[in-house]
């Protein structure tokens, strides 16, 4: 079971690796979000952010972030450990660790991903 799989579970209508366009640093931008939503009214957007890819992306993890609150989303950033947080505190921001056992059998891996699922959309209910 995927992330997304995870989330669509719990709150229906998504979107996988959808694109929206943001100003970024001044400038319009085309950006992939993993997973894209709406819930009573309020856009959102959920980032799983594993510690190989995002290994030294630090910045440029922030500017995202910063560019989708600016534009009026609120963000779930789901930080693999031993990923650092991202810089940024916004009412809209909500930051989740998240260990993934490499040795994890996928029969586990649902169970696995309750609690970060349960956290974000419980925050996600709550901003409304």
């Amino acid at each position: 079971m995927s992330f997304f799989a995870a989330f669509q579970e719990q709150l229906g209508d998504l979107r996988n690796g959808a694109r929206v366009l943001v100003k970024k640093r001044g400038q319009l931008r085309s950006m992939s979000l993993d997973i894209l939503g709406t819930s009573h009214g309020q856009r959102f957007a959920i980032e799983y952010d594993g510690e190989y890819y995002h290994r030294g992306k630090t910045d440029h993890d922030l500017a995202k972030t910063a560019a989708l609150l600016d534009a009026g989303y609120a963000v779930v950033r789901i930080r693999e450990k031993p990923l650092p947080a991202v810089a940024l505190s916004h009412p809209h921001l909500r930051q989740i660790d998240f260990g993934y056992p490499r040795t994890q059998k996928d029969s586990g891996i649902k169970a696995m991903l309750a609690p970060v699922v349960e956290e974000a959309t419980e925050w996600l209910e709550k901003l409304n």
